[in-house]
Formats: C-alpha cells, sequence, structure tokens
C-alpha cells in the first residue's frame, strides 16, 4: 500500500472499514488534482499519482458521511468483505474474523473482537505472536473432547484463557468424525452429516453445551482482547456456534451461509486428499469421508430448519432452545457491534 493511501486507515473514523471497500471508494471519485497527473484517479486501482489534495478531498467525504451509510452503498461487493476477513497463519487453518459483517437492524460487526478457526494444536511460534500481539487474543474455547484434546493439544497463545466446552458429551464423542486422524480409521465414525447438524441442535446435552459455549463468547470481556472458538477443522462445531452467535447478533442467514462455506477454500483439497487416499487403500464409503470435511449449505440448513420446526423464533430458540439469556445477547450486541 503506498505511503498516502495508508494515511487514510489510519484516520479516526475508518478504524473499522474493510481494506477492499477503503480502496473502492478512494478511487470512485475525481481527483481535484487530475489534470497534473499522468493518469485518470478514477481508475480502479490504488494509483501511485496519489497527491495531499487527493488525501483532502477524499478526507473530507468520509467527514461527511457516517461509516454505516457507507457500508450500505451498493458499491460494496460483499465477495470482498467476505475475503478480507479471512486471516493467514503458519499453522493454523480455517480461520478468519466475523467483523465487517451486517445486522438487519443497520450495526456492523466490529473487527478484531471475534475469530473462529481450526485447532491451534499446530500454530506455531510466529502464530502465538500473531495472535497476541496483533489480534489481542484474551480467550480461547475450545468445542472438541476431552480425547481429541488429548490427542491434539492446543498451543494457547501467551496470556490468553483457555476454556474447554465440548459440545459433544462423551456418549457421543464418537460421532464427530473430526476425532480420528489416521487412515486406518478414518470413515469409521462417519455419520450422515445433515443428522448430525440436526441433533447438534435438537439432543439436549448438545444444545447446553452450544449455548453454554455461546455464552462464553458473549460473557466475554472485549477490553481485555478478542475471542476465539474452533473444533477440529473450524467445520461443523464451530460453524454451528458461529451460526448461533451471528443469530444472536441479527446477521441475515444469506450471510451465514457465505460464511459458513468460506471453509471449503481451505478444506477442499484437504478433502480431496482423504478421498484419493481412500479409493487407492480400497476403502469403503470414500464420497462420504470428502463430503465430512466439506462445508455444505444442506449440512447448516438442516440446523436451521431443525430450529425452525421447534421454536416460533430465533430469539426463542436462544433463550429456551440454548439457555442463552436475553442479558447476554444484550450485552455481547453492545460490546461487538457498532
Amino acid at each position: 500500500m503506498d505511503a498516502d493511501l495508508s494515511k487514510l486507515f489510519r484516520h479516526e473514523s475508518n478504524l473499522f472499514m474493510p481494506e477492499q471497500l477503503m480502496r473502492r471508494l478512494y478511487s470512485s471519485f475525481s481527483c481535484p488534482g487530475a489534470q497534473n497527473h499522468e493518469r485518470d484517479m478514477n481508475c480502479r486501482k490504488a494509483c501511485k499519482y496519489r497527491c495531499c489534495r487527493c488525501i483532502r478531498a477524499f478526507d473530507e467525504i468520509i467527514r461527511r458521511y457516517s461509516l454505516i451509510s457507507i457500508l450500505n452503498t451498493t458499491d460494496y461487493d460483499r465477495g470482498d468483505q467476505m475475503d478480507s476477513r479471512n486471516i493467514s497463519f503458519e499453522g493454523i487453518r480455517n480461520a478468519r474474523d466475523l467483523g465487517g459483517l451486517h445486522t438487519t437492524d443497520g450495526h456492523i460487526i466490529a473487527s478484531g473482537r471475534l475469530l473462529r478457526s481450526a485447532n491451534l494444536a499446530d500454530a506455531t511460534d510466529a502464530d502465538r505472536v500473531s495472535l497476541h500481539e496483533k489480534w489481542h487474543l484474551a480467550r480461547v474455547i475450545d468445542l472438541r473432547t476431552e480425547t481429541e484434546r488429548s490427542e491434539q493439544p492446543d498451543v494457547v497463545p501467551e496470556n490468553a484463557a483457555y476454556l474447554p466446552v465440548p459440545v459433544f458429551d462423551g456418549q457421543v464423542e464418537g460421532i464427530s468424525h473430526e476425532k480420528s486422524q489416521g487412515l486406518s480409521q478414518i470413515g469409521v465414525m462417519i455419520p450422515e452429516m445433515e443428522s448430525l447438524y440436526r441433533m447438534m441442535v435438537t439432543d439436549e446435552s448438545c444444545r447446553r453445551n452450544l449455548g453454554r459455549a455461546a455464552e462464553c463468547v458473549m460473557e466475554h470481556d472485549f477490553t481485555k482482547g478478542s475471542v476465539l472458538w474452533h473444533c477440529t477443522e473450524g467445520k461443523d462445531r464451530c460453524g454451528l456456534l458461529t451460526a448461533v452467535l451471528l443469530t444472536a447478533l441479527c446477521v441475515d442467514r444469506q450471510q451465514i451461509v457465505e460464511d459458513y462455506m468460506l471453509t471449503n477454500e481451505v478444506n477442499s483439497s484437504r478433502a480431496e486428499a482423504y478421498y484419493r487416499q481412500m479409493l487407492a487403500a480400497g476403502k469403503a464409503e470414500p464420497v462420504a469421508v470428502k463430503n465430512a470435511f466439506l462445508a455444505k449449505t444442506s449440512y447448516i440448513s438442516e440446523a436451521f430448519a431443525a430450529m425452525d420446526e421447534q421454536y416460533p423464533d430465533m430469539e426463542t430458540c436462544l433463550c429456551e432452545g440454548l439457555h442463552i439469556s436475553h442479558e447476554s445477547i444484550v450485552k455481547f450486541r453492545k460490546s461487538v457491534l457498532l
């Protein structure tokens, strides 16, 4: 990023504005000094011929319009918004920031507060430093079973509290395909995925555990830093908890599903690798194994369908079905919404 453009990102009113949106806004107005430049300032790239006059003019635009009104303009592509939330680590997979998502009542989720990922067992020293210094991670919520945690213990960053909150109790822990890692075992306990998602929101123990995990996020003191939750792949349990939290924040289901499906950007290659290994080894159900590592709209839709069947509205589902207090939801919204 050029030096002049960097100035815009330091503007106090742009603190939570996604970079892609800022670039689009920055390049969409005609530069007052364009006649002195070799290129038209209306181009769609961060042109190197930026002048101080440009900076001052754009700064004035930012002052005139509120952050929410800018974010609601049709010029902003939701695809760019989704892509900008992915977080790159050396050893942690499927990580992203929920900041930037819109709510149906005109708010936006603040960046750098709600993080979701796959497990932290392979986190490198550089990852730990990044989580601590860049993301100010203060709380880690591990949704895996005791067996999974013992097989692949998290590498927790410095000063971050670690809270194990398994979605599955001991008697049903084997149903999670994420427990097994070896080729000899993979596929042995692969469940029918739609049934798994339905069970997580209908089984009493799963509902209570899911609600308890949600409250651990909602009751977090965000002045201390961000919170991150994960399972093994960052897809099923992590994806469903993310859906619950986004629902509590009044994010529409389309955005929730779009966020959920981003998992395939990192998991598709792993799913294909397991599929080919299963075929080469002559194991049964290679397609089922592949599908278990992928996010599919039918999975998350089954969970939503089950909730819609049982409760008159999502507020009732959250409060009575998952046993989340109304006070926790109100506090959560105040803590993370702009």
